[in-house]
């Protein structure tokens, strides 16, 4: 498939498809895993949502502290407490819970190893150089504080938002070629691109086999139903044939 064929495969589909999507999550309301980014807070203030911030996030920033020096420090400190936390969702895993039992497993395990971490933040908080990288670990476990303990409340949730970070490493690898997409509409291209390749691996259905049999049928797709039909969630799989 050439680069050409690319940008009008996906700026068709994304021409098709924008207006719909646009205002897909207006009427969402429930949990959204994210990490420290602002923008969050205001699509949360605009909804009825509730963040559930990332340990992954949290744990990095001291673990990036501890590596950096020989001497067993707060850094340390805090990065074997949040191993602990871990260590409750390996066991969960093991327990094969009902997400009723995983909840109440957290509140009798992780709750008071998150109590103990809060009682840390708050001792050493005023002790560190705020502008540190120490101190801007303590800052963010801190603002964090509210969305990084809302994970305890419902089964459902993770502990942190690994699954969407391993999602987007493929962007973040590549994204120094992202430079040589070379124009605006090919920047679109690649954006609808890698959205498809990415569904097609949460539906566990093979990227390429999955774009040869979809651009072999784009020309009689004249809906928005048509081409909806053709999104990897939706396809006939007994369709999919190398």
């Amino acid at each position: 498939m050439t680069g050409d064929c690319h940008v009008r495969f996906c700026e068709r589909l994304a021409g098709k498809i924008r207006g719909s999507t646009l205002h897909m999550l207006d009427d969402f309301s429930g949990f959204l895993h994210c990490d420290g980014f602002s923008g969050y807070n205001t699509y949360a203030s605009d909804h009825d949502v509730k963040l559930i911030a990332c340990w992954m996030h949290c744990r990095r920033k001291f673990y990036n502290v501890a590596k950096g020096v020989k001497s067993v420090g707060l850094a340390h400190k805090a990065v074997k407490m949040i191993a602990k936390l871990y260590k409750v969702e390996k066991d969960i895993k093991s327990l094969n819970l009902t997400h009723e039992q995983i909840t109440q497993y957290r509140l009798e395990h992780a709750k008071p190893i998150l109590n103990k971490f809060r009682d840390f933040i708050t001792e050493y908080i005023d002790k560190v150089l705020p502008k540190s990288p120490l101190g801007g670990a303590f800052t963010y476990a801190n603002n964090q504080w509210p969305k990084l303990i809302r994970y305890i409340d419902d089964g459902r949730l993770e502990i942190d938002n690994g699954l969407s970070e391993r999602a987007i490493r493929p962007f973040a690898i590549g994204r120094k070629n992202y430079l040589f997409f070379n124009s605006i509409s090919g920047v679109r291209a690649g954006e609808v691109l890698y959205s498809l390749i990415e569904t097609c691996k949460a539906h566990k259905i093979e990227p390429y086999v999955y774009l040869r049999y979809v651009l072999g049928k784009m020309p009689s797709a004249h809906s928005l139903n048509d081409l909806e039909q053709l999104m990897p969630y939706n396809i006939d799989r007994s369709l999919l044939k190398i």
